[in-house]
């Protein structure tokens, strides 16, 4: 019984830091998408997306 519980913590914990990663990983590929935009609005002026 113990082994199990120790287990499922153990998952638990281990589960936080990817949470952590994958939002980190999100706003890396925003923020390069932001400047994708930006740029490509630049480059013509006419089309907005």
């Amino acid at each position: 019984m113990n082994l199990n519980k120790q287990n499922s913590t153990t998952r638990g914990l281990s589960t936080f830091p990817d949470l952590i990663l994958f939002s980190f990983v999100l706003d890396i590929f925003k923020f390069k998408f932001d400047l994708f935009k930006l740029t490509f609005i630049q480059i013509n002026p006419k089309t907005h997306i």
